[in-house]
């Protein structure tokens, strides 16, 4: 899995269609391994949230190579990472002005709560893209830009998913002084104002 992780991160990065697998996955397999490059990458916005597998003609069961699919931005990728890496940038000089990690972490999360908007059909939805130039987006990007923009400070910051009230919702995980916070940057950015907690 770890072999087809990393040759998933590199066609993504490379915005490759279809290759070979280096060993073959079950279905599962290789589902976690796809959403696992997914939940570790947010600056590879480019890449949609699906994808494709061939089989092996004796076992349906069994992946031996995966096409990647790619939203929009792909035709206009150098432009994008250009914008992409200002606003970003932006952000880390603002909170390269404080000292610890926690008060970074509290700019940033305030920085990003004053710039995005929640929003069902927001354009390039649930990617980094989508928070950081688009300033709409759902809980994904949400997550996605906390992530993005904490890691590049050197904070460890985790994109973390599952349910919440029943329904798909995403957030983070932060380290702040050797302890793990959650940290949802979503529920906390309501029309009264950001709610830091």
């Amino acid at each position: 899995q770890q072999g087809v992780y990393n040759q998933i991160y590199a066609n993504a990065r490379d915005m490759s269609g279809t290759f070979k697998l280096v060993c073959p996955l079950s279905a599962d397999e290789l589902n976690d391994a796809y959403v696992a490059v997914i939940c570790d990458h947010p600056e590879i916005f480019w890449l949609e949230n699906s994808y494709q597998y061939g089989y092996a003609s004796s076992d349906k069961d069994t992946a031996v190579q995966m096409t990647l699919k790619y939203n929009a931005l792909k035709s206009r990728v150098n432009s994008a990472k250009r914008d992409f890496n200002t606003e970003a940038e932006k952000i880390c000089a603002g909170a390269q002005e404080y000292g610890s990690s926690a008060d970074k972490e509290k700019y940033v999360f305030e920085a990003l709560a004053g710039l995005i908007s929640y929003s069902d059909g927001a354009k390039y939805n649930q990617t980094s893209y989508s928070g950081l130039v688009c300033h709409s987006t759902v809980c994904a990007g949400y997550a996605r830009s906390l992530q993005y923009i904490l890691n590049k400070l050197g904070i460890p910051c985790y994109y973390i998913y599952g349910t919440a009230n029943g329904e798909y919702h995403a957030w983070n995980i932060v380290q702040l002084g050797g302890e793990w916070y959650n940290v949802d940057l979503t529920w906390c950015d309501q029309d009264t104002g950001a709610a830091y907690t």
